[in-house]
């Protein structure tokens, strides 16, 4: 059986210091997922979401609402040249054709995590939907203050964005969207293993969605950001020229890191033969296998499946999950409401 590799990551939106992804989520957030389909020139790729829907997913005794979909890009395969199958040469052959590729998507609303499965091998990157999104935000949340601001001036002239945004800042901050992939400590270990001398580690946290983070160093680098008011908190740990650092110990320093999505990662080094060596959360993401029988089903039945694998992946603790303790129970339980209509 074929397989395809589900990528799992930390979907963390904010509106400023106080707001996150649920409290706007009727009024920005649900409506950019569905936002009509943009026609670009046949010569550039369109982005877009088919089928946004949201859903109550079960697996055993848990559930999670979820906003699911796919992420489709369409685009025009050029070519000038092939090979001719008689005489082996290259001949001008110029010819157009159609082409669309697509990723399944699963955000889990109650713990922010992002389910992504590319449908074809060449199908759009997880951060290619993050950089979609990020476009389909912006326009969303014009779209809402300027909503705003005609109610609240009747008769008025609508005034430039610019304008808007300054007038909004506090009342409806911008949002900013950071998708941080969960690494696989597997994955980590066998990179570092490939160090004869790991020169730095550098760990800058990522903003949360309000829960609360107690493990030690990212409780006291969190602690730090706010009592000191900085927009960004990090530690960097540096080498010792003889041995370099400790790979053990730097995988548990780091391990926090890879099971919830809450910091960045950069291990820097080099190779036995000198070769400079880099690691991101990128070149450790987890990648799961998944049979591409599950993404070639309908996409009710695929969103399941995909969220009995994730809870399995919660039981053997490869990832963990920290809710908020506000939650914003109010308002998934007006999108449950809704589901029920």
């Amino acid at each position: 059986m074929a397989k395809r590799h589900m990528e799992i990551g930390n979907f963390v939106c904010r509106f400023g210091d106080e707001r996150v992804m649920l409290d706007f989520f009727h009024e920005i957030i649900f409506p950019a997922f569905c936002r009509p389909r943009k026609v670009a020139s046949r010569k550039k790729a369109n982005n877009f979401i088919l089928d946004p829907r949201i859903t109550e997913i079960r697996s055993g005794d848990i559930s999670s609402l979820a906003l699911t979909g796919f992420f489709v890009k369409d685009s025009i395969l050029e070519r000038e040249e092939i090979v001719d199958p008689n005489t082996g040469d290259l001949v001008e052959n110029p010819q157009t054709m159609s082409s669309a590729s697509s990723a399944i998507f699963v955000l889990l609303l109650d713990s922010h995590r992002l389910l992504y499965v590319k449908r074809q091998s060449y199908a759009p990157k997880m951060q290619e939907f993050a950089s979609f999104l990020r476009r389909q935000f912006k326009l969303s949340h014009i779209d809402y203050i300027s909503k705003l601001y005609m109610e609240n001036n009747k008769g008025m002239k609508q005034i430039p964005e610019s304008k808007l945004l300054t007038l909004y800042a506090k009342e409806v901050p911008a949002p900013k969207l950071d998708l941080v992939p969960l690494a696989s400590k597997d994955s980590l270990v066998d990179l570092l293993n490939r160090y004869s001398i790991i020169k730095s580690l550098t760990i800058e946290l990522t903003p949360t969605n309000n829960e609360i983070d107690n493990e030690g160093l990212f409780s006291g680098l969190r602690r730090g950001k706010q009592e000191t008011g900085s927009k960004k908190s990090s530690a960097k740990f540096e080498w010792d020229k003889e041995t370099g650092l400790n790979k053990d110990g730097c995988a548990r320093q780091v391990e926090p890191a890879t099971k919830q999505g809450n910091a960045t990662i950069k291990f820097e080094g080099t190779s036995a033969t000198g070769a400079k060596l880099t690691i991101t959360n990128e070149e450790c993401k987890m990648q799961v296998p998944v049979d591409e029988s599950i993404v070639k089903q309908p996409q009710k039945e695929a969103t399941k499946q995909l969220y009995d694998i994730f809870q399995e992946l919660v039981k053997d603790k490869q990832i963990m999950i920290k809710i908020s303790p506000t939650g914003n129970i109010d308002t998934l339980k007006q999108i449950k409401k809704k589901l029920a209509l």
